[in-house]
């Protein structure tokens, strides 16, 4: 809801703005068992953030991109998609820091082309690692966003 608000009065100045939801991280690699609790979790943020107390959304200031609802879409049909929505596409083990150490920090500025799972590439997953999207599920939510800035009149 303070973020809503927060946009309400960037709005107030007369900005046009392009919100996003986020992703359904209950369905995360790794969610593990909290998969549910997160799924809950971030619906409670998407609902307070552009519900009735966040974000007023009139249809003249905010173009509104449903990531939430995309990756349930995703993960109930991937074949639909062309994506892997159970793996994380990274494989942390094989980072390497730009001078070829081990990154142990598993940092995804580090995930590669070479540091892969076997059998993926940059837009087999939906998902990069446990709780990060791939370039696949970045590209379909981008797809929705540039629908959203060329078919809505904000």
């Amino acid at each position: 809801e303070r973020l809503g608000k927060a946009v309400n009065n960037l709005l107030n100045t007369g900005a046009r703005v392009l919100i996003v939801t986020l992703p359904d991280l209950g369905k995360a690699p790794g969610a593990y068992a909290d998969g549910l609790a997160l799924t809950e979790m971030t619906k409670a943020f998407n609902e307070g953030f552009t519900g009735v107390n966040g974000v007023v959304n009139d249809g003249t200031k905010i173009g509104l991109v449903k990531a939430f609802e995309l990756t349930e879409a995703i993960e109930k049909d991937p074949v639909d998609y062309g994506l892997n929505v159970v793996q994380a596409a990274c494989d942390p083990t094989l980072f390497k820091t730009p001078t070829g150490e081990d990154d142990a920090s598993g940092s995804l500025l580090n995930c590669r082309q070479t540091t892969l799972i076997p059998g993926a590439s940059l837009f087999s997953h939906l998902w990069a690692s446990d709780f990060v999207l791939a370039p696949g599920g970045q590209a379909r939510i981008g797809a929705l966003a540039f629908e959203r800035v060329n078919d809505n009149p904000f």
